[in-house]
């Protein structure tokens, strides 16, 4: 009986370990619309924005990596959200947005344009190529504006933070007030 209480005590432990690996860790754990009508539900299987009845209504990501990492941003009026994804492999954005009160919601990509320039740019600052770079979101500045932060390392060991607007236009989200600040390290 004893042996068999332990080896449940290990399967438990195993079983609890497992689920903690396989989970996302969220710097936001507001998952939910200020006005409590939407949520962004994620897993491995992607991240969808979801309304208070769990009926999804965008798929936001169709699939993630493990050790991914997701950050949740809702704009005050719950119009706007943005998704940030942190892994090994990267980061990204994500968001979407309605302008009809939820009837209609939209998906928005950050133009990879956008991030190429910024690397570009941030290599050739730092004289050496990009290693690794991670974001968070930070403040709305206004409904239709959320403040970015990261940092970025080179294969030189320099690093650099960086900070940007994010903005939703008529259908797609840019990137402005570019600042980068590069350190020796």
């Amino acid at each position: 009986m004893g042996a068999t209480r332990q080896n449940m005590k290990t399967i438990i432990i195993c079983a609890a370990a497992a689920l903690l690996t396989t989970t996302f860790a969220a710097k936001s754990t507001e998952a939910n619309s200020p006005d409590g009508l939407y949520s962004i539900e994620y897993s491995r299987s992607g991240v969808s924005l979801v309304d208070s009845k769990g009926q999804s209504l965008v798929t936001l990501i169709r699939s993630t990596t493990g050790g991914t990492k997701i950050e949740i941003s809702w704009a005050p009026t719950s119009k706007r959200v943005v998704v940030a994804t942190n892994s090994a492999l990267g980061s990204a954005i994500v968001a979407a947005w309605t302008d009809d009160n939820g009837a209609t919601w939209r998906k928005a990509l950050e133009p990879d344009a956008d991030q190429t320039n910024i690397a570009n740019r941030a290599q050739r600052d730092a004289g050496s190529r990009l290693v690794a770079e991670s974001l968070t979101l930070g403040d709305w500045g206004s409904p239709d504006e959320l403040q970015v932060k990261g940092n970025m390392k080179f294969s030189n060991h320099k690093q650099a933070e960086f900070s940007y607007g994010l903005e939703f236009g008529s259908g797609v989200i840019v990137t402005k007030d570019y600042k980068f600040s590069l350190s020796e390290n």
